[in-house]
């Protein structure tokens, strides 16, 4: 996962608490106006670079995604907390076909043991991707790691494939149409991870910076063997 940096409260979510300060039964998720949820999805894409916070999936538009609670509304008292939420796929947030993502881990309770929350400073650091669109705990005893894994199904066929298409696009590995040099891959490991004019990240930016970063180490070794051999 790639970190998510919060901002600043959105102002649409703070002027509707205020209004409704000396209505507190009416501060609850469910009674959120629709115009204020949209500014707050918005502001989210902005953060996230218009990424899913969990799959690092492309979301275009505030339609694409819902609310994520990370510490789910049926477990924790935080359903206003704007630093417990995320701008997710799919769309409807409880929609389970795709098979991995919010959806999956639903209502399920958690918390630093159990789970690494995108908005964790260290989160980038608990997940090593391969050149295959595989993703495994980088540390095969940090337990919550691989649990965030399981309870997003971050590992489901369908997600690595794509994973692993993005790979190939971007010219990181051998089984690419048109790979990449060393030298290019390394200057694609940093600027994926900067948003562009736009605010927005390449879809799983993350992945192709890990990969391009490891791709471009097997080319350069592999380049000193051979002339290691040439002046043999």
């Amino acid at each position: 996962m790639k970190r998510v940096i919060k901002g600043k409260e959105p102002s649409a979510l703070t002027a509707w608490k205020a209004e409704n300060h000396d209505s507190p039964q009416n501060l609850v998720y469910g009674n959120m106006p629709g115009n204020v949820l949209e500014k707050i999805k918005d502001q989210m894409l902005k953060e996230q670079g218009y990424l899913c916070g969990y799959t690092m999936r492309r979301l275009n538009t505030v339609s694409e995604c819902h609310l994520e609670h990370i510490e789910p509304q049926n477990a924790s008292p935080r359903d206003l907390d704007y630093p417990n939420m995320l701008a997710c796929f799919p769309s409807d947030g409880g929609d389970t076909k795709p098979g991995y993502g919010a959806p999956i881990k639903g209502g399920v309770a958690v918390n630093s043991g159990n789970f690494v929350s995108p908005t964790h400073p260290q989160v980038e650091q608990h997940f090593h991707y391969t050149r295959k669109g595989e993703i495994t705990a980088r540390n095969p005893l940090d337990v919550a790691a691989a649990n965030t894994i399981k309870l997003l199904k971050l590992d489901d066929e369908k997600l690595a494939d794509m994973r692993k298409a993005a790979i190939e696009a971007a010219g990181i590995t051998r089984a690419s149409d048109m790979p990449l040099s060393a030298a290019k891959a390394r200057r694609l490991a940093q600027e994926c991870l900067q948003k562009d004019a736009n605010s927005r990240l390449p879809a799983f930016c993350l992945v192709l910076s890990r990969v391009a970063e490891e791709y471009a180490s097997r080319e350069e070794k592999q380049a000193t063997r051979l002339r290691g051999k040439s002046r043999d």
